[in-house]
């Protein structure tokens, strides 16, 4: 008798458990902000985000026509960066978003870019982004990797503050992508 209602609470706990696990991934597969399970998710397309490839990302970086915004975590941007980008990552939006917007006009081309073409960081934060007013935003999906591959400038100090971001000038030849 006693080994039959271990035996019950046992089967009821588990069954408790694995609809708890199925509701968690449910939940999470329809949220848009849903950790990835399998490794990192490339990143995807956003309505009036468009995306650049190396030229384009460097053509804007030598001609200082937008700022550079890196969504990697503060560890991989300490290690390594675009030189005068700034550190925007999804975990520190919500509070660095309203220093952000009082220094950099919504009117700003934005550069979002995170580790490569499987990072999907720099898709998120341009969303994010978009969400908070900017209009003027490109996502390089070559990402960091990239740019180190075709050996352009680095910079490996900490993350930029806000007071340092360096605003271009002369961006009435970029259009907002459709």
């Amino acid at each position: 008798m006693v080994s039959q209602s271990w035996f019950s609470l046992f089967r009821r706990g588990t069954s408790i458990i694995f609809l708890a696990g199925c509701l968690g991934l449910l939940v999470n597969g329809l949220s848009p902000r849903g950790l990835p399970l399998l490794g990192s998710v490339p990143a995807r397309e956003i309505e009036g985000v468009g995306r650049i490839g190396i030229s384009e990302a460097w053509d804007l970086y030598q001609g200082k026509r937008a700022v550079f915004v890196d969504a990697r975590s503060e560890e991989e941007y300490r290690s390594g960066h675009i030189p005068g980008s700034v550190l925007l990552d999804q975990d520190g939006f919500e509070t660095a978003v309203s220093a952000f917007r009082a220094l950099v006009p919504l009117d700003t081309v934005l550069v979002t870019y995170c580790s490569g073409e499987e990072c999907g960081s720099s898709s998120e934060v341009a969303l994010l982004l978009k969400e908070a007013g900017y209009g003027r935003l490109r996502l390089f999906s070559g990402g960091w990797e990239e740019w180190v591959r075709r050996g352009y400038p680095v910079e490996d100090e900490g993350p930029r503050e806000a007071g340092r971001v360096e605003i271009p000038e002369g961006e009435e030849n970029l259009d907002t992508p459709g």
